[in-house]
């Protein structure tokens, strides 16, 4: 089976003992590609966000290099050159990643965005 995408798992409540810094991540997927032959090395190391998937191309010298991979809004291969703070572990976290995207509307209340979550879990509200 040929490997496509290997994703940054998203910052959510719950999961905080498995999120990495951006440029660690980077590191790890290069160096497991760097040991694999063929088609093992095109896999796409890629964060889901909001806006769409965003590949990441390359985190160095304190610069994080993207790309959409996909976009919600027609951006669709748009290089992103970002600053990337060594604590950096989502698109999120990097300064004026702002300027690449707009913050979807939202159609109804129900519906919670996971950027809009507490890091810290809550209690369930007992269901009618």
């Amino acid at each position: 089976m040929t490997p496509y995408y290997f994703f940054v798992n998203r910052p959510v409540a719950g999961n905080s003992s498995f999120v990495l810094p951006l440029e660690q991540v980077y590191h790890i997927v290069e160096e497991a590609k760097a040991k694999t032959s063929g088609l093992g090395k095109r896999v796409k190391l890629v964060m889901s966000h909001t806006s769409g998937k965003i590949e990441i191309l390359a985190i160095e010298n304190g610069k994080a290099y993207l790309k959409y991979h996909q976009s919600r809004d027609g951006e669709y291969g748009e290089l992103m050159i970002l600053d990337c703070p060594p604590t950096a572990s989502w698109f999120d976290d990097l300064p004026n990643n702002e300027q690449f995207w707009k913050k979807p509307t939202k159609k109804m209340n129900i519906v919670v965005s996971v950027n809009e979550l507490s890091p810290i879990p809550q209690k369930k509200r007992p269901s009618n």
